[in-house]
């Protein structure tokens, strides 16, 4: 790739500190009292610093965007498309019903009627948790924070779980999917487990207390429904909770040999260094261990497994090192924002390794689950400089990830000025319920209510029910 001189860069980093977006970081750097010219004069420098030290080792690479001579696959590429949802309607105190998942699956150049389908499967929200073996009891200020989190960590299971489902070809499609073909998630292919596995308060507090309040197990109906790799195999209790049922399904996904990538469309995070800068720091100076480890724990074990993603020379000493992590400590800066002011349309970053789980938050009772826990491999995207960089994870570095990573840039082209996979934004209308559907019904259930209330001729009933059920209004107005 080109190289790009100091002044350009230096130019093009202070254009990129003007965009909209930019200005929440300033805000942020207010209220700690920073120095507004201080603060952007050190993340310019640390930026360019970042940038020449990845491109001297040839860690950038770039892509040409190239339509014509691109989308030339006459139907001999399939790409699955996956993501999840809630079945859920717009009504004042209603749960949501259940969880579905998408599957879009198209062949790019494919002239006939066989060119796309879908698929979907569906699964009742009071059909996931066996209360049978549970003895799990939540206060009502809280149930709905530890619901909702569960319903979270299901999808999430859900959708990784379908992507097992159709690498084996045991879902709507018979014919296996080809190390040619790719497989889309819509989010991250690793989360934190832990966070879906304990109960909130429970978590905060385990550590010091030496006990652990795990979320309730899963039904075994449900647990065979997800893994149709085990062919309706028997679980025990203790392998029906979050974590064991997630690191045997992500497991499944790195055995496999077909490409399988997570798009993250808008990556967040507080930290700073985030997760991959961190990683980005640690490879460019050979250190697997972090320095500030969090009081009272070493540094993570797993740092010094992981496969070293990067062969590169080193970039300086651990005084170095040390010196850039404290800077970036100091100041807010996310991923997204970092990698949005060093990189080019069209560029990314050479897949990096990081932790997710870090040994110190995953629970005692799961710790033999630990070691097996995969790591994912982490890319950023640049697509536009309209846009933040997409975030991409996978779990192997296939010989084809270079071309999936340009099939992935080019389909996020079809999109203008929304840079998301085409794909995936289709399988995410696919899996939401239509906001046609739950408006009408949340109107009809208001005005149902309404008239009840009214029917009372109690005028303090009637004007609880207008503030509950119409947010931001505090009082009747007559017709």
């Amino acid at each position: 790739m080109t190289k790009i001189n100091s002044k350009d860069l230096e130019k093009k980093i202070d254009d990129r500190l003007q965009k909209p977006f930019f200005t929440d970081m300033l805000i942020l750097a207010a209220a700690t009292g920073t120095d507004h010219f201080k603060y952007k004069k050190k993340i310019k420098e640390l930026a360019i610093f970042i940038r020449e030290k990845l491109q001297e080792r040839n860690l950038i690479k770039k892509l040409k965007y190239r339509p014509k001579e691109f989308w030339n696959f006459k139907g001999k590429k399939n790409i699955y498309n996956i993501d999840g949802g809630q079945l859920s309607l717009s009504v004042t105190g209603a749960a949501a019903l259940g969880l579905r998942v998408g599957v879009y699956k198209v062949r790019p150049g494919e002239k006939s009627d066989q060119r796309e389908d879908s698929d979907e499967s569906t699964t009742l929200t009071a059909n996931l948790i066996d209360k049978a073996t549970s003895h799990y009891e939540q206060e009502d200020d809280t149930f709905m924070l530890e619901y909702n989190k569960m319903l979270t960590g299901t999808r999430m299971i859900m959708e990784t779980a379908e992507v097992v489902k159709q690498i084996a070809a045991k879902g709507k499609w018979k014919a296996k999917p080809t190390t040619n073909d790719i497989i889309y998630l819509h989010g991250p292919i690793v989360y934190e487990a832990t966070m879906y596995h304990l109960a909130t308060e429970e978590r905060k507090n385990s550590r010091d207390r030496g006990v652990e309040n795990e979320m309730p197990p899963y039904k075994e109906e449900f647990c065979k429904k997800i893994l149709t790799h085990q062919n309706n195999k028997s679980l025990k209790k203790e392998d029906r909770y979050f974590i064991p049922l997630y690191v045997e399904i992500t497991n499944q996904i790195k055995k496999s040999k077909i490409p399988v990538y997570g798009v993250v469309e808008r990556s967040g995070g507080l930290s700073s260094p985030g997760p991959v800068t961190r990683a980005v720091l640690g490879e460019l100076y050979h250190i697997k261990s972090q320095p500030n480890a969090r009081p009272g724990y070493s540094d993570d074990p797993r740092l010094a497994h992981l496969t070293n993603s990067w062969k590169i020379r080193k970039a300086g000493d651990r005084t170095v090192h040390d010196q850039l992590f404290k800077e970036f400590t100091q100041r807010p800066i996310s991923d997204a924002v970092l990698f949005d002011l060093i990189l080019d349309e069209g560029e990314y970053i050479q897949p990096i390794q990081i932790v997710k789980n870090p040994e110190q938050k995953w629970p005692r009772s799961c710790m033999p689950l630990h070691k097996i826990m995969p790591e994912p491999y982490i890319t950023f995207l640049k697509v536009s400089e309209l846009k933040r960089p997409i975030k991409i994870e996978t779990l192997n570095i296939l010989k084809s990830y270079d071309d999936d990573i340009d099939f992935t840039y080019h389909s996020t082209k079809l999109l203008p000025e929304y840079c998301f996979p085409l794909g995936l934004n289709i399988v995410d209308k696919m899996t939401k319920v239509p906001s046609w559907m739950r408006n009408s019904m949340r109107n009809e259930y208001q005005r149902l209510i309404l008239k009840k209330t009214i029917e009372t001729g109690n005028k303090e009933y009637v004007s609880m029910a207008l503030k509950s059920l119409f947010s931001g209004r505090k009082g009747w107005n007559r017709p």
